[in-house]
């Protein structure tokens, strides 16, 4: 019980930025009502899935702009470490080694494979902070499906490529609302710890 509460506190303290789950849940979103509307309303083409990226964004940094100041408010802010910088530059470029060598081995294009990158990332976040955050395989698997799609080449390349951005789209929804309950849950049970140690603390 004791090592649970550690693993929970430690959990807290080292992925406070990446359970700001609204803003994923956000981007998510955006993915999922631009690419869905493309879907509907044309027939795919690469231009258009470029539009459509960027259509997401101009969608998504307003409102991440705003969901940053609401999670600092009511969260509270805190640093990035320096090492947890450096970590995240070298997973990162880990991950678009593995994803170049990847987009040889399955000749993927240079678009499909940021999703196959964003796919590797998210079965990695599952692994490394199993159980708490095993609902990110959701993407994971998200990807799988799209990236066989586009291997087999049964369909139209680019609108395999527009709806592998709208599954990724549908799968990251409840995976950021997931993470920012857990931010809430791990926050709450920091509070009533600290509360509790303050009431059994001798007084001074």
């Amino acid at each position: 019980m004791e090592r649970d509460r550690l693993v929970r506190i430690r959990l807290l303290a080292t992925r406070f930025h990446q359970l700001q789950g609204l803003r994923v849940a956000f981007a998510g979103m955006a993915y999922t009502v631009v690419f869905g509307s493309y879907l509907v309303a044309a027939e795919p083409s690469e231009a258009g899935v470029l539009i459509a990226l960027g259509v997401s964004v101009l969608i998504y940094l307003p409102a991440d702009l705003s969901l940053k100041r609401y999670y600092a408010s009511t969260f509270g802010r805190q640093v990035p470490h320096p090492r947890d910088r450096n970590r995240t530059l070298l997973i990162a470029g880990g991950l678009g080694f593995l994803g170049s060598l990847l987009s040889n081995v399955l000749s993927l294009d240079s678009m499909f494979l940021s999703i196959v990158v964003v796919g590797v990332f998210s079965l990695w976040i599952s692994i490394r902070d199993w159980p708490l955050r095993r609902y990110y395989l959701g993407a994971t698997a998200a990807v799988g499906v799209a990236g066989a799609a586009h291997v087999a080449g049964s369909g139209d390349p680019d609108v395999t490529l527009a709806m592998a951005f709208l599954a990724i789209g549908v799968a990251f929804v409840p995976i950021g609302f997931l993470d920012h309950r857990l931010l809430v849950t791990l926050v709450r049970e920091a509070h009533e710890s600290a509360a509790a140690s303050e009431v059994h603390s001798p007084d001074l």
